[in-house]
């Protein structure tokens, strides 16, 4: 599933979609129990632009094992020490939230974490 939505020109679409669509009926009965209508999502997401969407991708070699890197990603205290490209400050927010100030405005509709172990 996450496979195919990675591989999808718009990934958040694509693996919205596929949580709708599973066969227990689970997200959509969740869907429903908050008075939202999943079609209407879908159709949404569907109406999305991408004609202005941008593309950046940097690549580093770290010697490390997989559960060091995946220990560095997944801790919101140390997130400018792999993402300090664009963002020069960085909050802990609720629930392990990040709230990242950039040192100008960007627009990254698509913004894709990749690790290759």
């Amino acid at each position: 599933m996450l496979l195919a939505a990675h591989n999808s020109p718009q990934p958040d679409v694509a693996l919205f979609r596929t949580l709708v669509a599973e066969h227990t009926g689970l997200v959509i009965s969740m869907l429903n129990s908050f008075g939202v209508d999943p079609e209407s999502l879908i159709f949404a997401a569907s109406d999305t632009d991408t004609t202005n969407t941008r593309s950046q991708e940097y690549r580093r070699f770290v010697p490390a094992t997989p559960d060091e890197v995946w220990s560095l990603l997944s801790d919101p205290d140390r997130w400018l020490e792999w993402n300090s490209v664009e963002f020069k400050r960085c909050e802990r927010a609720d629930f392990g939230v990040i709230r990242a100030y950039p040192p100008l405005r960007l627009t990254a509709p698509d913004h894709h974490l990749r690790v290759d172990c």
